[in-house]
């Protein structure tokens, strides 16, 4: 089997993309293996989406936005409940007002920085442990106590 000329140009879309984002990776620490690259662009693209439509549609008017399962289930409130809201309040800048939907939200989104910042960080089964047993703790906390 013969090697791949390294000044042939990439014939295949994939390998276009691959070759214009290797730059970022690096400097994202994202795995150079193509499939995570790929995936890590494709997990931003659908984060800027669901950013903009936090945005630009207020999820407690529109329709389409998919409500808890575990809220119609149960009538109780997820951790991740009225994440939607906060988030759309925050955009907006009503901070207060998304901290009344949901606290939590104060503490991960630095947390998902640093995960984004340090990749390796996030893969440590004592993080991942901590964040199940406060993900636990806050489903009790808030359908305990009424705010």
């Amino acid at each position: 089997m013969m090697s791949a000329d390294p000044r042939k140009k990439p014939s295949r879309l994939r390998d276009r993309f691959l070759q214009a984002w290797r730059p970022v990776a690096r400097r994202l620490q994202v795995p150079d293996d193509g499939a995570g690259l790929f995936f890590s662009v494709v997990f931003a693209t659908i984060l800027a989406v669901g950013i903009w439509a936090a945005f630009y549609f207020n999820p407690q008017s529109a329709s389409w936005f998919p409500k808890c399962p575990v809220h119609a289930l149960t009538g109780l409130d997820c951790p991740g409940c009225g994440t939607a809201r906060a988030l759309h309040a925050a955009s907006h800048g009503h901070l207060r007002e998304a901290f009344r939907y949901n606290p939590i939200l104060a503490v991960a989104v630095p947390f998902l920085v640093v995960i984004v910042i340090k990749p390796r960080w996030a893969k440590k089964p004592s993080v991942s442990w901590s964040v199940f047993a406060v993900a636990v703790l806050w489903m009790l906390v808030r359908n305990l106590v009424h705010w």
